[in-house]
């Protein structure tokens, strides 16, 4: 018998761990930062959506990971359109409270019922702003999603006795999660409830202690300020790390390595710098902080990520520009 030919064997995608890193200079930021406020202030606030959209090309820009930078897409003008609109509704509400009650109980009314409208179309409008390698993101959020995720779900809170915190945030941030979108593929959160009790608990636990330090003469108030402050930047940083190391995308998985004590000592630090530089100092604080959160982000991925968005940028390409400026204006809002 003749030995069994053996079929040659596809070979396996390589694995690549790409590292994000934001290349911004604090130098460079500073001179984009002084402008932009000098400007602002020379134009009473017209230049801000300006100073804005310049803000956010530097940091968008300077954030790279496997080799390309994100990109910011928005429009000054559309901001500008929906500050205006803002800044109208805030006089007449203002105006309204001296010569019209009723018209303001009427303005408080709208305000009410088009917040969630505002707010998804607010993310909706950061997200298709936002791209890399050529292709946007997207969010799918709605009104009614909005309203139930943020504006329903938090009176469950106080009837638990603060029990479904956790819980409540956990369904809001898969909420947002499950919405966005690159391209035409869609992020899935895999994080659980139990991940934000776990996280929580711990929060808890800290803010325990530091009520329990008070029992200390002297020493307890300095360190319960201390320990409230850990748990708050526990959550932070716990939140940034199950929302990005927990979100995959067609495939693609994000591995997030933020610690609580190396982020209280950048954003403590931070904060001093600041108030002993009468402000000057917020640039570097901010170029700090981004390249603190870049260093602890990465994107893993196999050979196919250059074919998977030269896909996706070709599935776009026929949108072009029709998405109405009204969604934008309402943005701005």
């Amino acid at each position: 018998m003749e030995a069994a030919t053996s079929q040659p064997t596809a070979p396996q995608a390589q694995v690549h761990h790409h590292q994000f890193e934001f290349t911004g200079k604090a130098g460079e930021f500073f001179k984009i930062w002084i402008v932009n406020i000098l400007l602002t202030i020379v134009t009473l606030g017209i230049y801000s959506a300006w100073a804005k959209v310049r803000t956010n090309r530097y940091f968008y820009g300077s954030t790279k990971v496997a080799g390309s930078a994100f990109s910011y897409l928005a429009d000054p003008i559309q901001i500008l359109k929906g500050r205006l609109i803002a800044m109208a509704f805030l006089i007449a509400l203002s105006l309204s409270i001296e010569f019209s009650p009723a018209l303001y109980g009427i303005l408080i009314l709208v305000l009410l019922v088009a917040t969630p409208w505002i707010i998804a179309r607010g993310i909706s409008f950061n997200a298709r702003m936002s791209a890399w390698r050529n292709v946007r993101f997207n969010s799918k959020v709605t009104m009614g999603g909005v309203f139930l995720h943020f504006m329903v779900l938090p009176l469950v809170v106080p009837f638990t006795m603060g029990l479904a915190a956790p819980w409540v945030v956990q369904e809001q941030k898969k909420y947002l999660v499950k919405n966005y979108e690159f391209g035409n593929e869609t992020f899935e959160p895999t994080f659980t409830t139990g991940d934000f009790y776990s996280l929580y608990l711990k929060a808890f636990g800290l803010m325990i202690l530091a009520g329990l330090s008070f029992l200390i003469p002297v020493a307890g108030v300095l360190i319960a300020p201390l320990l409230y402050l850990s748990a708050i930047a526990l959550i932070s940083v716990g939140q940034f790390n199950l929302i990005y190391g927990k979100s995959k995308l067609a495939g693609v998985q994000f591995e997030a390595s933020m610690e609580t004590l190396p982020f209280m000592w950048i954003y403590f630090t931070n904060l001093l710098v600041i108030a002993l530089t009468l402000g000057l100092g917020a640039p570097w604080a901010m170029v700090r902080m981004a390249k603190h959160r870049a260093d602890c982000l990465i994107m893993i991925a196999d050979d196919s990520l250059d074919s998977f968005t030269d896909h996706q940028q070709e599935q776009q390409s026929a949108l072009g520009e029709e998405m109405g400026d009204v969604f934008d204006v309402a943005a701005g809002l």
